[in-house]
């Protein structure tokens, strides 16, 4: 019995961490810490560059991601699946990549910045193509002006409210508990 406990120590010491732990859960899909962490840094690195994302951040600022941003990517994830929208192109995701590469000052920084955080390039391919998939998905359906009309913004934000409303959302609370996110801001 002695071995079985000592596994998880012997394996994460080869390949760091065995076990993780769930932050939050949309629409039955869970969130894990280390997840929450790769979205959180490649987001900071493509909106403000290597330096800001290779900085530790404190731990309100990731909450804040989680709930402001990650999850909204979720929930128009789901949308977009239930609906049927169509994946992006090789080629527009290539660009996207290119686009966080530039935000580096070299391939050996960004490859630096990738493996201090864990993720690998089949994952940063994965989340373009889910964050495209649903700017293609939101342009279908309010136009494609959703970024900057006031009209439609506030169409999509009344529709990213209905939807947060019915979801099922729940988010770690501060006694290490999921529980029902029943606040949030807008997208």
């Amino acid at each position: 019995m002695g071995f079985f406990l000592l596994w998880p120590v012997l394996v994460a010491g080869v390949h760091g961490p065995l076990l993780d732990r769930v932050v939050a859960v949309v629409e039955g899909d869970p969130i894990t810490q280390s997840e929450l962490v790769m979205e959180f840094r490649l987001a900071l690195a493509m909106r403000a560059g290597e330096a800001v994302a290779m900085n530790e951040d404190s731990r309100d600022l990731v909450v804040r991601f989680l709930r402001d941003y990650l999850i909204t990517q979720l929930l128009l994830a789901d949308q977009a699946r239930r609906y049927g929208a169509e994946d992006p192109s090789e080629l527009a995701i290539d660009q996207s990549i290119q686009g966080l590469h530039s935000k580096f000052p070299t391939q050996d920084s960004y490859e630096d910045f990738l493996r201090k955080f864990g993720i690998g390039e089949a994952r940063v391919r994965d989340i373009f193509r889910r964050d495209l998939r649903n700017e293609m998905f939101l342009a279908k359906q309010f136009g494609a002006e959703t970024k900057s009309s006031d009209v439609r913004a506030k169409r999509l934000e009344h529709w990213l409210a209905q939807i947060r409303s019915s979801a099922s959302i729940l988010m770690m609370g501060r006694g290490g508990v999921l529980e029902p996110l029943t606040r949030m801001s807008g997208p």
